[in-house]
């Protein structure tokens, strides 16, 4: 089993492939000044293609991150201005986090005697990066087809081919409609996005979303979030 996160010189070798792309994730936890509430940041200033965030923490901290395409220590350092008026040199001083984020899977997860989980295969929520869930979703599928493996003696591509299976009905639809959403939103500037929020406002998707949300899969938001006129609207003149 491949479970080597974001390293993919082996699976490479063995002719699996490796993701589309490599977004770029950073992120520092600070004292300056605590926040009450999750706040959030789109645009350019910020992000390139997905968004910035501050999270209030239970012992006086606050979380700052980004994840984007671009230059991800400048986004830092604007959303922690937007956070606490920051001008000085905080960033350069502290330990920041930084670590690549698989975009897309690779070209197969299985062979003769390998399979790949994780993020090591690209299962990554790409609507927001996150991979943890689908790591052990994915990391439980691959056990239930080893044992099945085992139990008929056989560990060639074609018994282990069914994990591919089991992760494509579970979790396919899910990384291709965070592409497809992601693809769109990427395309679009500070003042498109501003106008998709207010068609998201004018749509009522706000309440739909804080109700209907799941923190870990997106489909049926997605679907929802195209499917509203004012919203598609904005959508379909911008692109």
């Amino acid at each position: 089993m491949i479970a080597t996160g974001v390293s993919y010189h082996l699976q490479i070798s063995l002719g699996l492939g490796r993701p589309k792309k490599i977004i770029k994730g950073v992120q520092v936890e600070t004292r300056l000044e605590q926040i009450k509430h999750l706040r959030m940041y789109w645009g350019s200033r910020f992000s390139t293609g997905f968004f910035g965030w501050a999270i209030p923490l239970i012992d006086g901290r606050t979380r700052i991150g980004v994840i984007t395409e671009r230059d991800a220590i400048s986004g830092l350092k604007s959303v922690m201005y937007e956070v606490f008026n920051y001008k000085g040199s905080y960033v350069e001083k502290n330990n920041i986090k930084r670590r690549g984020i698989a975009f897309g899977t690779i070209k197969r997860s299985y062979s003769d005697r390998i399979i790949v989980v994780g993020e090591a295969a690209g299962f990554i929520n790409t609507t927001t990066g996150g991979g943890i869930y689908y790591g052990l979703v994915s990391a439980e599928m691959a056990s239930e087809v080893i044992k099945a493996a085992f139990r008929a003696g056989k560990f060639n591509a074609r018994t282990l081919s069914r994990y591919e299976k089991l992760w494509k009905g579970t979790l396919g639809k899910e990384i291709k409609y965070g592409e497809y959403f992601n693809k769109l939103f990427s395309k679009l500037g500070d003042n498109s996005l501003d106008l998709l929020f207010d068609a998201a406002i004018q749509d009522n998707l706000l309440p739909y979303i804080t109700t209907n949300g799941k923190f870990d899969w997106h489909e049926d938001t997605i679907i929802k979030i195209i499917g509203s006129p004012n919203l598609r609207k904005v959508l379909w003149n911008r692109l």
